[in-house]
C-alpha cells in the first residue's frame, strides 16, 4: 500500500477540522494561493529511509508479514489562527492517524512551535510522523497444518513448516467462556 493511501484516509478524515496542503511550496504569492488562511494542515514531506529492523519486531504477528519497512517521514503544520485552534487540529490529527494506522506503525513526535514563512497570520504547531511501510511482504496461509512460509529475502528461498501440535495456555485464573481459549473452550 502506498503512503498516498493513508494519507487520503487521514485527511479525508481531518477535513470536517481543515483542508489539507500535502505541498508547502505550493504556498506561494500567486494569486491562486494568496488568500489561504488558517485553519490548514500543510504536509512536509521530508524523506523515506529504511528503518530499523527492530521495528518489525514492534509491528506483531501480522499477515502479510513484512520482512522490511520503510519509514515515511513527515513534518505535518497545524497552521491555525491562534494556539488553542493549533493544538485542537494537533488532537484531531493524531486521532486521525490512530484510526487509519494499525499497532505501533507510525510515530508522532513532539510537537514545535514555529513560523514558517508560508504562514502569513496566525500560528504553527509542526508535528513529526513517521509512517511505517512494508517495502517486502508475504502472506501467510491460513488453517492449522497448512504450510507457512519462511521467506528468506536475500537468498530468495522459501521453506515450509507445518504445524503438528498446539500446546495449550496455562488455565489458571481462567474460566470456560470467557473466549481466552485457555480455560477449556478450545
Amino acid at each position: 500500500m502506498p503512503f498516498s493511501t493513508i494519507y487520503t484516509e487521514v485527511t479525508t478524515r481531518l477535513q470536517y477540522v481543515a483542508d489539507s496542503v500535502d505541498n508547502p511550496r505550493a504556498l506561494s504569492d500567486d494569486t491562486a494561493t494568496a488568500d489561504l488562511i488558517p485553519p490548514l494542515y500543510v504536509w512536509d514531506p521530508q524523506d523515506i529511509t529504511p528503518a530499523s529492523a527492530d521495528i518489525g519486531l514492534l509491528l506483531g504477528n501480522q499477515n502479510p508479514k513484512a520482512y522490511a519497512l520503510d519509514a515515511h517521514n513527515w513534518l505535518v503544520a497545524c497552521w491555525g489562527a491562534t494556539r488553542d485552534d493549533c493544538e485542537r487540529m494537533r488532537s484531531a490529527l493524531i486521532t486521525a492517524v490512530r484510526l487509519a494506522m494499525q499497532g505501533p506503525s507510525y510515530r508522532i513526535g513532539s510537537a514545535q512551535w514555529g513560523y514558517a514563512d508560508w504562514a502569513r497570520s496566525g500560528y504553527v504547531l509542526a508535528v513529526p510522523l513517521t509512517v511505517f511501510m512494508p517495502q517486502v511482504s508475504a502472506s501467510i496461509p491460513d488453517g492449522a497444518g497448512t504450510g507457512i512460509p519462511s521467506t528468506d529475502v536475500i537468498n530468495d528461498v522459501i521453506e515450509t513448516v507445518t504445524i503438528t501440535a498446539v500446546n495449550p495456555l496455562d488455565s489458571v485464573g481462567s474460566v470456560e467462556g470467557d473466549d481466552l481459549l485457555d480455560g477449556g473452550e478450545g
